[in-house]
């Protein structure tokens, strides 16, 4: 309120102080007291204005400020918005991709379990009717057939090895 009027009166003071001395009459106008009187009006009506201009600038410097920080905190607002909806957008892609891709990891070991079950049911891994398995390694040189070691079992007889 005071700087509405404080605009006010050193808008309005010049005008009526000039229209003051129009009306004084010659006289007065050349005594000292008046011409004291004109400058200490002078430096007051300056001082005024000096006051108003510089509250005007702390008022404006103030408004400034505050429309920068509301504006930067709008900015950043809508960037990380902006920002979390991309990468949202890619990881729930990516997260898509994985979760297929598991579900089909899941098929093909649901798939090998049940071929597992068939050879861990086999006469061949339980031993209740071995085969016999026999390895020949030809040697170059003429060096001596080793006879290859006989599987009983699940296990190498011992005999036969060397």
């Amino acid at each position: 309120m005071i700087y509405q009027i404080l605009a006010f009166v050193v808008v309005i003071a010049p005008t009526i102080f000039a229209l003051g001395i129009e009306v004084i009459d010659r006289r007065t106008r050349e005594t000292t007291k008046w011409r004291a009187g004109i400058i200490v009006f002078g430096v007051a009506l300056s001082s005024l204005t000096l006051w108003q201009q510089t509250s005007e600038r702390r008022a404006s410097a103030k408004e400034r400020e505050i429309a920068i920080k509301e504006t930067s905190q709008q900015v950043a607002t809508e960037t990380s918005k902006q920002v979390t909806k991309a990468v949202t957008q890619q990881y729930s892609q990516m997260v898509a991709k994985q979760e297929s891709q598991i579900t089909d990891l899941k098929n093909q070991l649901a798939a090998q379990s049940k071929d597992v079950s068939v050879i861990k049911g086999s006469n061949i891994v339980t031993g209740k009717k071995p085969i016999k398995v026999e390895v020949t390694n030809e040697l170059l040189g003429g060096a001596q057939n080793v006879p290859p070691p006989v599987l009983v079992g699940n296990r190498i007889a011992e005999k036969d090895c060397v």
